[in-house]
């Protein structure tokens, strides 16, 4: 019964991990898109976001 309960466990503990991978990268690639498209605007501010991440 237990080792049931550890395989869902470890199964939903992947599935998170995929997914929240997933997400970030998406947020990434639209952050990249942002500050291409803004251009030389925010080249001071990039450097500070580059710092950050």
């Amino acid at each position: 019964m237990e080792l049931l309960a550890l395989k869902a466990a470890a199964k939903e503990t992947r599935w998170l991990m995929e997914r929240t991978t997933e997400e970030t990268q998406t947020i990434l690639l639209s952050k990249n898109k942002n500050t291409r498209q803004a251009g030389i605007s925010t080249k001071g501010c990039h450097h500070k976001q580059t710092v950050v991440l």
